[in-house]
């Protein structure tokens, strides 16, 4: 598979880890954001739940991370965790945002006409990482810290391991 251009992975949550391979110097680098809060009209944090916050502000701040990410970085390949329905653990909200913001990565790739890869599941990422696909939350932030990464949380971790997973 050929991996011409900079490719950026998201794990896409309400915490989104993000992971970009700049391909003229084989380097990662590697973040996370929250797209759940935002300074609310008295200067203080607010969260979706609270009156004074729509709860679409998760997709202004996701706009937001991409257009930072996508044409600064000269992004040519977006790369996904394939979504998949999980019985139990994972609820009808959660589920939701992350259909939305797949939705809306999807939008912002076409609108700069970038591919986007969505064909690995969790499964295949955590086993490509720490040879368990049924690794958690820890054990994928070990393997990145092992792997020289400052990582900031599980969901950078788990971008991290997306792209590593798609460049193999």
């Amino acid at each position: 598979m050929s991996h011409e251009g900079n490719t950026l992975a998201l794990d896409l949550a309400g915490n989104v880890g993000w992971a970009i391979h700049i391909a003229s110097t084989n380097e990662i680098l590697s973040g996370d954001r929250s797209v759940k809060r935002f300074i609310g009209k008295k200067g203080r944090k607010t969260i979706p739940d609270e009156p004074d916050e729509h709860k679409g502000i998760i997709f202004g701040n996701m706009h937001k991370l991409l257009r930072e990410l996508i044409a600064p970085w000269n992004i040519k390949t977006i790369v996904l965790e394939k979504a998949m329905a999980r019985s139990g653990g994972t609820s009808y909200d959660t589920t939701t945002q992350q259909r939305g913001l797949a939705a809306f990565v999807w939008w912002h790739a076409w609108h700069h006409d970038i591919p986007v890869i969505e064909d690995y599941a969790s499964t295949s990422i955590k086993l490509s990482w720490t040879g368990s696909g049924r690794a958690q939350k820890p054990d994928m932030v070990a393997i990145a810290r092992k792997a020289g990464f400052r990582v900031n949380s599980d969901d950078e971790a788990d971008a991290i391991a997306i792209l590593n997973h798609h460049l193999g």
